[in-house]
């Protein structure tokens, strides 16, 4: 019996009940509040910025974290000669999106740019990006947080420029030979 010839109570194949998919689409275009909200709060100067990242976001970002998401980081505690080395390997595609959203802004442009509305073109980033990509969003708001506490110890002036820049460098390499940093914190309870 064919799809056709079945009665109607049993006629499965059209779903009526589901959102259309979420991608790919232009969450800048698509988000009149968040468009005002910018203009409101004295940050239209960064407008073309955000629009810009708001359809990189909701297209080639959205694509890019499906990958990053099934291939969990792994935890690779020895090398192949036996030595311990302890780092984590993730999918190139999370270094994809951590460059996107670093050299966007999404961790640094309310430091880096500072000035009328980069608090607010910041947050309106931030926003466009968690959006597609939560897994992120912890090291760019650490790294985003960090800055003004760095910025409070003379001697930490460096870290706390290269955490503001916009320029995202996953190699290990000591401080001093990077343009710009990650920022993360160690937790001690069980439950984080």
């Amino acid at each position: 019996m064919d799809i056709e010839s079945r009665p109607e109570r049993f006629r499965t194949h059209q779903v009526e009940n589901q959102p259309p998919p979420f991608a790919p689409r232009d969450l800048w275009n698509d988000d009149r509040v968040l468009r005002e909200a910018l203009e409101r709060e004295g940050a239209a100067r960064f407008r073309s910025h955000i629009a810009g990242y708001g359809a990189l976001a909701g297209s080639t970002l959205y694509e890019l974290s499906f990958d990053a998401h099934r291939d969990r980081p792994r935890l690779c505690t020895h090398d192949a000669a036996g030595r311990r080395i302890d780092r984590v390997a993730f999918h190139p595609n999370y270094h994809v999106l951590m460059d996107a959203a670093v050299t966007h802004g999404v961790a640094g442009l309310s430091w880096h740019d500072a000035g009328e509305g980069a608090h607010v073109a910041r947050a309106a980033l931030s926003y466009l990006h968690h959006q597609v990509e939560p897994g992120t969003s912890c090291p760019l708001t650490m790294t985003h947080a960090a800055v003004p506490v760095l910025r409070r110890e003379p001697a930490l002036a460096a870290w706390a420029d290269k955490a503001a820049a916009p320029h995202y460098d996953p190699r290990e390499l000591p401080v001093a030979g990077k343009a710009g940093i990650t920022l993360g914190m160690g937790m001690t309870e069980k439950q984080g």
